[in-house]
C-alpha cells in the first residue's frame, strides 16, 4: 500500500517509540519468480500472488540485514527473533540431548512445533532429537553465503505445510540465480579471550537464466574457536569456578571439600584409603604425590583450576552449494540445487574420577534391549597390597582424577548434510505447475574419548607385572586400554516428491478467484542406535543410552482458494489432509484468512485454523532413553516397609533406584492445536509502516514422558524379570525371591497435557531524510506473551514470566517480553547500524513442576540442589534479571565493488544475569560427585557470557 496521508503529530509520536528499539522487520517480499509474470511466492500460501501482504504475519530478514546484524551464522541471526522463547537450543547449551546443535522455538512451544523449510521444502532433521523426543533442523549447519532471505511465518500453517507448523514456519530461501563474483571475509575475536572466528564466503555466478542457462557455485568456510570458562576468570557470574559460598551455598570448585563432597578427588594428587579404618584419620589416607596431603585437603587448599569447561564449543563448517537453472522454454524452468554442509563441533567435559560420580553412568539400553542400572562390575576400586605407594599392607581403595597422561573427556561430532532438490515450474493447460523432488541425508559421527572402562581400569591397576600408575607415566597402550575410544554413527534421511497446480477460476470484483491443489509424499528414515558401550555399560558416563530407529511415511493432499471478493476484501481458505503410516495419525486441517483494507492507510487481517504435530519416530517408533528418576520400594519383595532387615524382606528392595525407560508408544495421538490471529497494518505516511498482530494457540494432546505427569505412579509401570532369583533376605538367609525382581520401570510417552498461550507482536519502522542528505532508519519489533498456561493432570499452571515449563524445553524459561530495535544512519559511502536486543526478567519458579516458592526452586529442583544442599536457606536470587545488549556494524563502501566493515557484538559488555535455576550450561562441571553447571542461561543470555566480540572484514561484489 502506498499511503498519502501526512499526520505530523502521529509521525512524531511514532518516532519516539520506533527510535528506541531495533532489528528491522519488513513485509514479506517476493521469492524469485519462477515462471509466472507478475506473480510472486510468499511463505504461508500455495498461491502465487501480486500482493506480498497476506492475512498472516510474515517477517522477512534480507541477506543485507543478516550481514548488518554482525553475525556470521544463520543460527545466530534466528536466535534473536523476538518470538523465539522457551525450548530454544543454542550450541552453547552443552548439556542438551542434542548438544552442539541449535534450533528455534517460536511462541515457546519447543523446537518440535516450529517447522524449518529450505526453499519451501522439508529437510531431514538432526539425528539426535531434543530431549530424546522432538525432531528439529540444526540451524547451525545451514550456510550463510547462499541465503537470499529468511521468511518467518508467525502463524499456524498445518493447512499449508502439514505437521510441525503449529507455532510457525521459518523458510530459509536460497539464491536461485547469481551473476558475477562475490566474496565476503571476516576475522574476529572476543576481548576476553577465546572465540576467534574466521569466516570466508565465495560465490561465482555463471551463465544467464534469461538466455537459457545460469547458476552459481558457492563455498563457505567458518571456524569458531572454543571459549573456556578459565578465560572468564574474575567474572562474577563465573562464581570463582564453582564457589557458591558467597551466595550461601556450597563450594563446588574442583577438589573442594564440602558437606556434599567430604572426600574430594584431587587432580594430580591421587590417594589411597585403608578400607579397614576411618577415612577421617590421616593415617588411613596415603597421598601418592606431593601435590596435596591430608591436612591441606581438609583445609580446602587442594582445589585446582577448571581447564576443560566450555562456554562455547569449537565448531568448524565447510559448506558447498551449487544451483543450476535452465529455461526449457518460454513457459518452463528447471532448477537443480545440490549442496553438502559439513560441521564439526567438540564438547569437552570434566575429567573422569574414581570412584565414579554416580551409578547413573552405567545405565544401559538399546534397541530391543531391556535397560539396566548399576551394571558397574567394579563397585569398589582397589589396588593390591604391593601397589606402588600403598603403605597399608592390604588392598586399598582408590580416589583419583583423570587424566594424568590421558586427555579430558570429549565428544566430537562430525555432521555431514547432503541435499539434492530438483524443481520444475511452468504453465500448461491454463494451470501454473510446480513439481519437485528431493533427498536429504544428515549423517552424524560421534567420537567419545577420555572416558573410562571400569573393567579395563580395574584390570590395569591390578596388573601384577606392569600396573597402571595413578601418578602418571603410563604407556599410550595402557591409556588406550583404560580409556577406549567409543564411536557412534547416526543418520537421518528425508525424501519427498510433490506436485501442485494453480489457476484463476473467475474474475471477482477485487481480482481473480484463484485455486491451488497439490499433493505429495514424504518418507523419513532414522537410524540412531546407541553404541555397544551404551548397550553393555562397558564405558562409564558415555551418553549413549538414547536410541531411535525406524521409518515414517507421510502422504498428503491439499487445496487452497484465494478470493478477492471486493477491491478491499480478500478471503483465503485452505485445507490439507495428511496420512501417516502409524495408527491414529491421519488428520484434516483447515485454515481461513481475511484481509480487509477499509482505507488505503489501514488494513485489518486475521486467520483461524487448526494445526498438528505427528509423533516422530523417537516417540512412536523403536526408540527409548534410559534415565534415573527416584527411589522406589518393591512392594512384593519388601512387604514390611520401614523394617529393611525383616526376614520377609529381600535385601536391597525396600529403597533402590531402578532404571527408567522413556519409551516410544505406537498408540500416540498427534498433538493438535487451534490457532487464531488478528492484526492490522498501518501506513499513515510514506516511509512509516506499523503492524500489530495478536495470536492465540491452544495446543492439545501434548506428548510428554509419562514420568512428567502428576498422575504417574512407578508401581503401575514396573517390568519384572521372568522368574524369581536367588537373593539374601533381611535375616541373612539365602533363597529365591518372593516374586521376580524389578528389571526396570517404563515411562512411555503419552498424550497428557495441554498448553494455551496468547500474546502479540508489534513492529514499526520509519525512514528519515535528514537535511545533510543522510538518511536515518529506525525500526522496532516487540513480542509480548500475555499468558502461557500449562494444564496437566487437571492442574493449570501459569508460566508466563517464569522458568517453566522445566519438563518441556530444557528449563530455559518463558520471558514475557523480547524486543529488538535498529537505528541505522547512512551518508554517502558510510553506514552505521546499531541493533539493540532486550529480554525481560523471569522468576525461578515453575508451578508446573511444583516449584511454587523460591526455596523449593533453588534448593530442590534440578542441579540447583547441589549448590544449596544442607545450607537450609535459599539465597536471594529468586528472579533472573532482564538482559539488554547492543551490536554495532559499521561499513564503508570504497567503490561499487569493495566494502569494508567493522563489527562489535555486545558493544557495552552486557553481563549475563544470574540464573541459579538453569542447568543448560556445560561450563562449571566439577570432577567431584556433583555437576551443577554455571548460573547463567545459555539459551537466553549466551552473548553475555561470550562478552564483546570484535571483527573486521570486507565484501567484494562484482557483476
Amino acid at each position: 500500500m502506498k499511503l498519502r496521508l501526512k499526520p505530523v503529530t502521529l509521525a512524531v509520536a511514532q518516532l519516539v517509540v520506533a527510535g528506541a528499539f531495533s532489528a528491522a522487520v519488513v513485509p514479506a517480499q517476493a521469492q524469485t519468480n519462477t515462471g509466472v509474470v507478475g506473480r510472486i511466492d510468499v511463505t504461508g500460501t500455495n498461491i502465487r500472488r501480486v500482493d506480498s501482504e497476506t492475512p498472516s504475519e510474515v517477517q522477512v530478514i534480507s541477506a543485507q540485514q543478516m550481514i548488518e546484524s554482525g553475525y556470521t551464522s544463520v543460527s545466530e541471526v534466528l536466535r534473536n527473533l523476538t518470538a523465539n522463547s522457551n525450548g530454544t537450543l543454542t550450541t552453547g547449551f552443552g548439556r542438551a540431548f542434542a548438544g552442539g546443535a541449535s534450533g528455534v522455538s517460536l511462541r515457546g512451544l519447543t523446537v518440535g512445533s516450529t517447522l524449518i523449510l529450505l526453499d519451501g521444502y522439508r529437510v531431514a532433521g538432526y539425528p539426535r532429537t531434543d530431549d530424546a523426543q522432538r525432531q528439529f533442523v540444526d540451524l547451525s549447519s545451514i550456510p550463510f553465503v547462499a541465503v537470499d532471505r529468511i521468511e518467518v511465518l508467525l502463524d499456524g500453517a498445518s493447512a499449508i505445510y502439514g505437521s510441525d507448523a503449529i507455532a510457525g514456519v521459518i523458510n530459509i530461501i536460497l539464491k536461485k540465480d547469481f551473476k558475477g563474483t562475490y566474496a565476503n571475509a571476516s576475522v574476529g575475536t572476543t576481548t576476553k579471550g577465546g572465540g576467534t572466528t574466521v569466516d570466508v564466503q565465495l560465490m561465482q555466478g555463471f551463465g544467464d537464466v534469461n538466455a537459457g542457462l545460469g547458476g552459481f557455485l558457492a563455498f563457505e568456510y567458518r571456524n569458531q574457536d572454543a571459549i573456556k570458562l578459565s578465560q572468564r576468570d574474575g567474572e562474577r557470574w563465573a562464581v570463582g569456578g564453582g564457589d557458591y559460598t558467597p551466595w550461601g551455598g556450597n563450594d563446588l570448585r574442583p577438589g573442594a571439600r564440602s558437606v556434599s563432597v567430604p572426600n574430594p578427588v584431587i587432580l594430580g594428587a591421587p590417594y589411597l584409603q585403608n578400607p579397614g579404618g576411618s577415612s577421617t584419620l590421616p593415617a588411613n589416607n596415603a597421598f601418592l604425590t606431593n601435590t596435596c596431603d591430608f591436612a591441606s585437603r581438609n583445609a580446602n587448599l587442594c582445589t585446582y583450576k577448571n581447564t576443560w569447561s566450555q562456554i562455547q564449543p569449537h565448531q568448524q563448517d565447510v559448506n558447498i552449494i551449487g544451483s543450476l537453472t535452465s529455461r526449457l522454454s518460454s513457459e518452463w524452468l528447471l532448477n537443480v540445487t545440490a549442496s553438502y554442509f559439513a560441521k564439526q563441533a567438540t564438547q569437552v567435559s570434566a575429567p573422569g574420577t574414581v570412584p565414579f560420580a554416580s551409578f547413573a553412568g552405567f545405565l544401559t539400553g538399546g534397541p530391543n534391549q531391556a535397560p539396566k542400572v548399576g551394571v558397574n562390575p567394579i563397585p569398589n576400586f582397589t589396588v593390591p597390597a604391593n601397589y606402588p605407594g600403598n603403605p597399608f599392607g592390604v588392598p586399598a581403595n582408590v580416589r583419583a582424577t583423570f587424566p594424568l597422561d590421558g586427555t579430558n573427556r570429549s565428544q566430537q561430532e562430525d555432521v555431514g548434510t547432503s541435499r539434492l532438490v530438483a524443481q520444475l515450474t511452468g504453465t500448461k493447460w491454463g494451470w501454473d505447475w510446480t513439481g519437485a523432488a528431493g533427498y536429504t541425508n544428515v549423517t552424524e559421527y560421534i567420537t567419545y574419548t577420555g572416558f573410562v572402562s571400569p573393567a579395563n581400569l580395574y584390570a590395569a591397576l591390578n596388573n601384577p607385572t606392569n600396573p597402571y600408575l595413578l601418578t602418571g607415566g603410563n604407556s599410550r597402550e595402557q591409556e588406550n586400554f583404560v580409556h577406549p575410544t567409543v564411536n557412534v554413527n547416526n543418520w537421518n534421511t528425508l525424501s519427498f516428491a510433490q506436485v501442485s497446480g494453480s489457476r484463476d477460476l473467475m474474475q471477482l470484483q477485487g481480482g481473480p478467484l484463484s485455486l491451488a491443489i497439490g499433493g505429495g509424499d514424504v518418507y523419513r528414515n532414522l537410524s540412531a542406535p546407541n553404541s555397544g558401550a551404551g548397550q553393555n555399560g562397558t564405558v562409564a558416563h558415555v551418553s549413549t543410552t538414547t536410541y531411535a530407529v525406524g521409518s515414517q511415511n507421510n502422504t498428503f493432499v491439499y487445496a487452497e482458494l484465494a478470493a478477492p471478493v471486493l477491491k478491499n476484501l480478500e478471503i483465503d481458505a485452505a485445507v490439507r489432509y495428511d496420512y501417516y503410516n502409524t495408527p491414529n495419525n491421519s488428520t484434516w486441517n483447515p485454515k481461513v484468512g481475511v484481509k480487509w483494507t477499509p482505507i488505503q492507510q489501514l488494513a485489518l487481517r486475521g486467520t483461524a485454523g487448526t494445526g498438528f504435530r505427528a509423533p516422530f519416530i523417537t516417540e512412536a517408533g523403536n526408540a527409548g532413553s534410559t534415565f534415573n528418576f527416584n527411589s522406589i520400594r518393591d512392594t512384593l519383595n519388601c512387604p514390611v516397609p520401614g523394617t529393611p532387615n525383616s526376614p520377609q524382606n529381600v535385601q536391597g528392595t525396600c529403597s533402590f533406584n531402578p532404571a527408567y525407560l522413556q519409551s516410544s508408544n505406537k498408540n500416540l495421538q498427534p498433538e493438535k492445536s487451534d490457532n487464531f490471529t488478528a492484526g492490522l497494518i498501518l501506513e499513515p505516511i510514506k516511509g512509516w509502516s506499523t503492524t500489530f498482530d495478536y495470536y492465540y494457540i491452544k495446543l492439545k494432546n501434548q506428548i510428554i514422558p509419562s514420568s512428567s505427569s502428576p498422575d504417574y505412579n512407578p508401581q503401575d509401570n514396573l517390568v519384572r524379570n521372568p522368574a524369581p532369583q536367588l537373593v539374601t533376605f533381611g535375616d541373612g538367609r539365602s533363597g529365591l525371591s518372593t516374586a521376580p525382581l524389578i528389571a526396570y520401570v517404563r515411562a512411555p510417552f503419552i498424550n497428557a497435557q495441554s498448553v494455551t498461550t496468547d500474546g502479540f507482536d508489534v513492529s514499526s519502522g520509519y525512514t528519515w531524510a535528514l537535511p545533510d542528505t543522510s538518511k536515518l532508519l529506525t525500526s522496532v519489533t516487540w513480542s509480548h506473551i500475555l499468558s502461557y498456561d500449562l494444564t496437566s493432570g487437571g492442574i493449570k499452571s501459569k508460566l508466563a514470566g517464569t522458568h517453566g515449563p522445566t519438563a518441556v524445553g530444557g528449563d530455559t524459561g518463558t520471558p514475557r517480553d523480547r524486543a529488538q530495535a535498529t537505528i541505522q544512519w547512512m551518508k554517502g559511502p558510510f553506514t552505521a547500524t546499531f541493533n539493540v536486543n532486550y529480554i525481560s526478567s523471569i522468576n525461578v519458579l515453575d508451578p508446573s513442576s511444583g516449584s511454587n516458592d523460591c526455596q523449593t526452586a533453588l534448593a530442590v529442583n534440578n542441579n540447583a540442589a547441589l549448590r544449596w544442599a544442607n545450607t537450609g536457606v535459599a539465597p536471594d536470587y529468586c528472579s533472573v534479571a532482564s538482559f539488554t545488549y547492543t551490536n554495532m556494524y559499521l561499513a564503508y563502501q570504497y567503490n561499487k565493488n569493495w566494502t569494508f566493515n567493522f563489527t562489535v557484538l555486545n558493544l557495552f559488555n552486557a553481563k549475563p544475569p544470574f540464573d541459579f535455576e538453569t542447568y543448560g550450561s556445560s561450563a562449571g562441571q566439577t570432577s567431584n560427585a556433583v555437576n551443577a553447571g554455571l548460573p547463567y542461561n545459555p539459551a537466553l543470555h549466551q552473548i553475555g557470557a561470550v562478552g564483546p566480540f570484535i571483527s573486521v572484514g570486507f565484501i567484494y561484489n562484482f557483476n
